[in-house]
């Protein structure tokens, strides 16, 4: 658990970077009642660097399946990811739980990822 999230989230991989006046957090998910560890979502949590007792929830920035899936070649459950952001442009780095990888891109740091490239 991450005590800085709120509860009722385990984000077990979080990886924080500070994009601007906003540390963000992306994460895999783990799913309560699940027997695996990590979901099909890694989920975007972001906060002013003046202030981390208050956090925003920008949900699921990137999926597996579902309606919202970005990854057209696989539905496995996504591991630790990474970001990066390069001439504006944030690059998120996945990797799943069947061994394949990829990289999407976003305008924003908080999400809407496009189909990987």
């Amino acid at each position: 658990m991450n005590p800085f999230l709120p509860l009722e989230y385990c984000i077990p991989d979080a990886e924080p970077h500070i994009f601007g006046d906003r540390v963000y957090i992306y994460g895999s998910m783990d799913t309560p009642g699940e027997k695996h560890y990590c979901g099909h979502q890694y989920r975007v949590f972001s906060a002013r660097t003046d202030d981390l007792a208050h956090w925003t929830d920008h949900g699921a920035a990137f999926s597996s399946s579902g309606s919202g899936r970005a990854v057209p070649w696989s539905s496995a459950r996504l591991f630790a990811p990474d970001v990066c952001e390069i001439n504006g442009t944030y690059y998120l780095y996945f990797c799943m739980a069947d061994k394949s990888e990829g990289v999407a891109s976003s305008q924003n740091p908080a999400g809407s990822a496009t189909r990987p490239g």
